[in-house]
């Protein structure tokens, strides 16, 4: 035995009953914790038995949960395949959907087109209805027997123009109007007979012996030639170089007064040029073969021969106390121009504007420095002319104040009326009596009438349509606001006699062009145009001055050199 563990024994012995007590204390609580763990183990032999039951139930539940999956993928697989079949109809269907939305797409596109076009037909039938309302005969070409489209009356009882009482044909005491006898006739045929006819004019012959006379009028149209024939020789005389370049190349030419009445035909008469071709060949017994483009040459010379003849007819009207202006429209190359035109006592005179308020060479710019009357239509263009004295024109007054009351029933419309139309009457009445002018007092009676009904009009309309939209006001609620702002215009034919009730002077001059355009339907270019206009200022200025317009064609190869 080692020397160390002899100690230890030694000192085991020495401490025995201490180390007794300990092996009784290491004992007790060895048998303690036994028993604990012994307690432990009948716990976890429980808890062992009762995971046991657990573990068999979990396992017949896992069975069971197995079974039911393999059931359940049965049913998805035989699923899986109903939705495969599901799947490629429903991408048939979304491809079905994404090429009806296309459809749907350019459909509504064409709906929201058509919206669109049928918005803006219904807005030009409005107006165009607005504008049927409010026309009639006695403002534009509209026939009498289409005014039944602005009023509310039958068309036998369209006419606002009160019946007349009197018989048919010429009155009693009516100055019986007798055509004169020509101072010339072409032949005379002498009759003895024991009485003469009724209406044979009285007249002395030569010797002084009294005859009566008839004479029947009859008017031949026949072609004149005359053929000039030239023998060369050296002794001859020179011919003028006006006469060498007229025959340079055909050895045909017509007068300068056969050219006037081609063109006085083809203008004046509103003939095309074809069918005037036609005319002349048929009249002449085929001796005339003319082509539309020589009259249409014959126009340009007019053009450019009639500059000095137009200008002197406009200084001649700008002179005048007086100027009516109008236009209308005109299509030339399938282009929307405007014809000009002014007129007075003095002459007419007409250009083609692109534009309505042309401002280099139309009537706007060429009354810029005109200081005395100017009657229009309340064109804008017009009303920015500064020197002048404006006078409007109370025709369209009318017009609207007839649709007021035949369309909106309005009262105001028809005191209006019934007092615009009195104060020409009472005019009339004045200058009948030698007077000048209308006195100061009366003229202020009618404009203080005049603006009460415009207002009273006007106030009565806005107090039962507050929140009426202005495009859908009608024609007489601007025609106040109108007549009110321009009071003085209006109403100047009152002040100076020389001013008329209307501008219908002007608005002849457009009814010439109006029946152009219902026969020729257009203009081929402003050429053609232009010359229109310079032949109907030469014609229609000869009309007015009462002169004959080919009476006044100067010879010479000069077509219109002077009127």
């Amino acid at each position: 035995m080692k020397t160390c563990d002899k100690r230890t024994l030694e000192t085991i012995l020495k401490h025995k009953e201490y180390f007794d007590c300990r092996l009784v204390e290491i004992a007790s609580n060895a048998q303690t914790a036994i028993k604990k763990l012994q307690d432990s183990l009948d716990i976890l032999k429980k808890e062992n038995r009762a995971l046991s039951i657990d573990l068999t139930r979990a396992k017949l539940n896992l069975k069971s949960r197995n079974e039911e999956i393999e059931r359940i993928r049965s049913f998805a697989k035989k699923k899986s395949e109903e939705n495969d079949d599901l799947l490629e109809r429903l991408n048939r269907l979304e491809e079905e959907i994404k090429k009806s939305r296309k459809e749907i797409e350019e459909k509504s596109k064409q709906v929201d087109e058509l919206v669109r076009k049928n918005n803006e037909f219904y807005e030009k039938l409005n107006r165009k209805i607005r504008r049927l309302e409010s026309s009639n005969s006695t403002s534009s070409s509209m026939s009498t027997s289409f005014d039944v489209l602005s009023h509310t009356k039958s068309k036998a009882n369209a006419s606002t123009r009160k019946r007349s009482t009197l018989k048919r044909g010429g009155q009693k005491g009516h100055a019986v109007h007798r055509s004169a006898l020509s101072e010339k006739p072409d032949e005379i045929i002498i009759l003895l007979v024991d009485r003469a006819p009724a209406g044979a004019a009285e007249s002395a012959d030569k010797d002084g012996n009294t005859y009566y006379a008839t004479q029947e009028i009859d008017f031949v149209m026949k072609s004149r030639i005359t053929e000039t024939r030239y023998y060369e020789c050296e002794e001859g005389a020179r011919l003028d170089e006006s006469v060498m370049r007229k025959y340079a190349i055909n050895s045909v030419a017509y007068t300068p007064h056969f050219k006037a009445v081609s063109v006085y035909l083809n203008q004046k008469g509103t003939i095309p040029y074809q069918r005037l071709c036609e005319m002349m060949d048929e009249i002449s017994g085929g001796h005339i073969k003319l082509r539309p483009s020589t009259i249409v040459s014959w126009n340009d010379e007019v053009h450019e021969k009639s500059l000095e003849a137009r200008k002197e007819i406009l200084r001649s009207m700008m002179g005048h106390y007086i100027m009516h202006v109008d236009e209308t429209g005109a299509n030339v190359g399938g282009k929307l121009c405007w014809m000009q035109a002014m007129t007075n006592d003095r002459g007419s005179y007409f250009v083609i504007t692109e534009k309505r308020g042309d401002r280099e060479c139309g009537p706007a710019t060429l009354l810029s420095e005109y200081e005395n009357i100017v009657v229009h239509d309340h064109f804008r263009a017009y009303q920015r002319l500064e020197k002048c004295i404006h006078a409007e024109c109370n025709a369209h007054i009318d017009r609207y104040l007839k649709c007021g009351i035949e369309v909106d029933k309005n009262k105001e419309c028809e005191e209006m009326l019934e007092l615009m139309h009195g104060m020409p009457a009472r005019k009339i009445e004045l200058i009948e009596q030698g007077k000048e002018k209308m006195e100061e007092e009366e003229i202020a009676g009618y404009e203080e009438k005049y603006l009460e009904i415009a207002r009273r009009g006007l106030k009565k309309y806005y107090r039962t349509h507050k929140n009426y939209e202005k495009k859908y006001e009608p024609e007489y609620v601007p025609t106040f606001k109108r007549m009110t702002a321009y009071r003085d215009d209006h109403l100047r034919f009152i002040r100076d006699f020389r001013v008329p009730y209307t501008n219908n002077a002007a608005e002849r001059q457009c009814r010439i062009i109006k029946a152009k355009k219902k026969v020729s339907g257009q203009f081929v270019s402003m050429a053609g145009a232009e010359a229109y206009a310079d032949v109907m200022t030469i014609l229609q200025t000869s009309k007015i001055r009462k002169e004959n317009a080919l009476a006044n064609w100067v010879c010479q190869e000069k077509c219109v050199s002077n009127f």
